[in-house]
């Protein structure tokens, strides 16, 4: 799943996902996403770190909305 290309993506742009997916498709695409997108992945690597942590909170915060979740207060 590649980064959306535009500068401020929807949750669902950055889940790939479309309107009216379940709970259990949302909780999926997360650890999927989590897999490529965690700062510390191999995948993420060739990232400069400032760009893998703040995609990492868009990741996060993406999923707090989708799951209807408070979002995290820690940074």
């Amino acid at each position: 799943y590649p980064w959306p290309s535009s500068p401020n993506p929807s949750p669902l742009e950055i889940f790939h996902l479309r309107k009216g997916s379940t709970q259990s498709e949302i909780k999926a695409r997360y650890f999927e996403l989590v897999k490529l997108y965690h700062p510390d992945s191999h995948h993420a690597r060739s990232l400069p770190s400032t760009t893998r942590h703040r995609r990492f909170q868009s990741l996060k915060s993406a999923y707090d909305i989708l799951s209807h979740r408070r979002p995290s207060s820690s940074s």
